[in-house]
């Protein structure tokens, strides 16, 4: 960036003024977001646990890739403690490349080189966690609470955010005596004629849908078939409910108290 720039005669025409600066971010968001970005496991289901994004020796190397619709645009843009480093790849005419062409193949390499050379010879720098960040043992499916048989993870919480309670994704689930695989019906309930089993279930809203259609959910009943076979019913929750209701026993009849006849009482005529 240019700095100052002066005439012939040594004017100066124009100098960089250093602004005052502005936080954007509390230093808590600031450790959670930078966390989450140098979390090579996290990422590692997409990208590999050895992809463009990993700097040997530094992995407190906080980095994040994106591409624009067609991919015109590939971005990386990475940082540490002491080093921000981006690098950006697409056509200068702003044309469509390649549909190989993606954040972490195109633009990461030249990132890559560029942090790596910046970082020889240095220490790694980790981000230091503030007081008012604790971490706590969760659970890894729903970020609840610890659950009884289901795998665990650590995580950083701002105190007072932490979870204090299971998932809402794990739930107890009336189903219907009388039809088998769907819930129990509004009669059955209330009779107490229902058994319960236990269910992950996974809903999330759409929020930019237009349609009325929710691909949020869609997309999440797609990753259930792909990763928990049928063999898995836990993962495979009813959504249809019963119309149950039992029928009142009509064969007997229905009696009916008769209403005792009075005799009627003649008004007696005026005389005048």
């Amino acid at each position: 960036s240019i700095l100052e720039v002066k005439d012939s005669k040594g004017n100066t025409l124009y100098k960089y003024n250093q602004p005052s600066p502005q936080r954007i971010f509390s230093e808590e968001i600031s450790f959670l977001i930078s966390h989450i970005l140098l979390d090579n496991n996290a990422r590692s289901a997409t990208f590999g646990t050895n992809s463009y994004l990993v700097i040997a020796g530094h992995p407190s190397v906080s980095v994040k890739t994106g591409t624009t619709d067609e991919k015109r645009d590939n971005w990386t843009v990475g940082y540490t403690k002491s080093f921000v480093v981006g690098s950006w790849v697409g056509n200068n005419n702003n044309t469509p490349m390649g549909n190989i062409t993606s954040g972490v193949s195109g633009a990461a390499p030249i990132f890559n080189r560029i942090m790596t050379f910046v970082l020889k010879g240095k220490e790694d720098e980790p981000f230091e966690k503030p007081a008012n960040v604790e971490a706590m043992i969760i659970d890894a499916y729903g970020g609840g609470t610890p659950v009884s048989g289901k795998p665990e993870r650590s995580e950083y919480f701002i105190k007072g955010t932490q979870p204090s309670g299971p998932s809402p994704i794990y739930q107890k689930l009336k189903l219907s005596k009388q039809d088998s695989g769907k819930l129990a019906s509004p009669w059955e309930i209330d009779n107490g004629e229902y058994e319960t089993k236990d269910y992950i279930v996974l809903k999330e809203n759409d929020p930019i849908s237009q349609d009325g259609k929710n691909r949020w959910i869609e997309g999440i009943i797609e990753w259930i078939k792909k990763t928990y076979a049928a063999d898995r019913p836990e993962y495979y929750p009813p959504t249809e409910t019963s119309n149950y209701q039992k029928e009142e026993n009509l064969d007997e009849p229905t009696s009916t108290s008769t209403p005792t006849p009075t005799e009627a009482v003649p008004s007696a005529t005026p005389t005048l």
